[in-house]
């Protein structure tokens, strides 16, 4: 399963974007004044702003106005909703308030104003975010079986003190707030220094549980695209793949893919993905192999292909995931086909439309730890057989029963079929056999050795994972 690869950097990308969404050229404008990135060096050369804000010059007239130069972000456009009409916007603190919600609500179908969200006080700061996971990292990563025994009675007051799952929490809660704006037909304008960590996490999100088409394998790799990559998280300094300032580091990524993982298990026939396709994604970004999860921004990333070969960092959209079953939901594809049984079929009931807008449950207890990422370097606690558990096996069981059943009555799986081959993901750049770079090949393979629990620079965790092989 390849994706179409999407990377939001020239301007037919966003007027696909925009027509996906049925949004209106007259209310979003695509902007090239960041051409040659003059008016900010992070921002991909186009994107979408309101066309209240103006023309070109007016945007780089009102950019000029903002305090800090290298971060000269004004409100972007990142989602509308086809029902009401309202945007989902992102913006730097730096950004007048004022005239940035005139302009977004000038492009409101009913002219109703915005709701600015600060993400700041909503959600951790990047440094809290740092503290919490080494707190939370350093309760899974032990030395041996024995001190995983003695540390038994005080595991949980570690985790409860790492605040991991609390942040989880009010950033669940934050997307639930935005959500419900949206839906009753309110914009909301997320707000953040910078624009660059906690606003990706929390646009994504929203848009996970308003657009079920970022729910599919496609459409989640065009939204990490678009929030992470195109409009310039800091994959480099957050993931230390270059270590210049070791403060800078911090998992905002996995925090992300961690959220997500919650609203996969609060609504698990909702996602075309697994969590095991989650943390792939995680270990790719820190292997440094992909230039997806390897720049800071759009600009650094051309910059580094002068004089240089690109194969050298293939996408991370170019994996070849068809022969990986544990890799998509069963359940995904199996309710969608109940659905259409249940209007063949009347004695079938109909089931959960996947296409509903997902509510996500911010309240702790109703949240989990992610096992299978972080357990899985810990042989006591590893689960046994790895994802292939009693449960998985049923689920599987019962499709194929699904699928017969479908079978006799004349109609088709609709797109069910589900490899079992156990090959191993390989590299393609160019849609054909990738046997025939065989060096880029061996640099993912050199740099998939680098790769430790948690992050790629754990001494601990290296140490820890030695002494479990031994």
């Amino acid at each position: 399963m390849r994706a179409q690869h999407v990377q939001f950097s020239v301007r037919n990308d966003w007027i696909v974007e925009l027509s996906r969404l049925s949004c209106r050229t007259d209310d979003w404008r695509i902007s090239q004044a960041n051409e040659d990135f003059h008016l900010c060096q992070n921002l991909p050369k186009c994107f979408v702003v309101p066309a209240a804000v103006g023309d070109d010059s007016q945007l780089e007239t009102l950019c000029v106005q903002l305090t800090a130069t290298d971060d000269r972000r004004p409100c972007i456009w990142c989602w509308s909703s086809p029902v009401t009409g309202s945007a989902l916007c992102r913006m730097s603190s730096d950004s007048p308030d004022e005239t940035m919600s005139r302009a977004v609500q000038q492009m409101h179908p009913k002219k109703h104003p915005p709701r600015i969200m600060d993400v700041s006080i909503f959600c951790p700061s990047v440094k809290d975010l740092k503290k919490s996971f080494e707190l939370w990292r350093d309760a899974f990563l032990v030395e041996s079986t024995t001190a995983l025994e003695s540390s038994d009675d005080k595991w949980f007051s570690e985790m409860d003190s790492s605040k991991w799952m609390q942040n989880i929490s009010r950033c669940l809660e934050l997307t639930r707030m935005s959500m419900l704006e949206i839906e009753q037909g309110v914009s909301v304008i997320l707000k953040e220094p910078g624009d660059r960590d906690l606003n990706c996490v929390m646009s994504a999100l929203i848009q996970l549980c308003l657009d079920p088409s970022s729910r599919t394998l496609i459409g989640f790799q065009r939204l990490i695209e678009k929030e992470f990559v195109a409009l310039g998280h800091r994959f480099q300094e957050r993931l230390g793949l270059v270590r210049t300032d070791p403060e800078k580091e911090a998992p905002v990524f996995l925090f992300f893919l961690d959220c997500v993982f919650q609203l996969t298990v609060q609504y698990p026939a909702s996602f075309e993905f697994t969590d095991v396709y989650l943390i792939l994604l995680y270990d790719s970004s820190l292997m440094g192999a992909f230039r997806t999860f390897s720049m800071n921004c759009q600009r650094d990333f051309l910059s580094s292909r002068k004089g240089a070969t690109s194969t050298a960092y293939p996408s991370a959209w170019q994996l070849d995931l068809t022969a990986k079953q544990n890799l998509t939901n069963r359940l995904y594809h199996s309710f969608d086909l109940l659905n259409r049984l249940s209007t063949t079929v009347p004695i079938i009931a109909a089931a959960s439309p996947v296409t509903e807008n997902l509510t996500p449950n911010s309240v702790i207890p109703f949240l989990t730890v992610w096992k299978h990422c972080y357990f899985r370097f810990i042989p006591p606690l590893a689960l046994r057989g790895g994802i292939e558990q009693k449960m998985d096996k049923f689920i599987y069981r019962a499709c194929d029963e699904l699928e017969s059943l479908c079978r006799e009555i004349g109609m088709g799986s609709g797109g069910m079929a589900v490899i079992r081959e156990e090959d191993g993901v390989s590299v393609d750049g160019d849609g054909q056999d990738s046997r025939g770079d065989e060096m880029r090949n061996e640099v993912i393979r050199r740099r998939a050795d680098l790769v430790r629990p948690f992050t790629a620079h754990t001494a601990v965790a290296s140490q820890s994972l030695m002494t479990f092989q031994k």
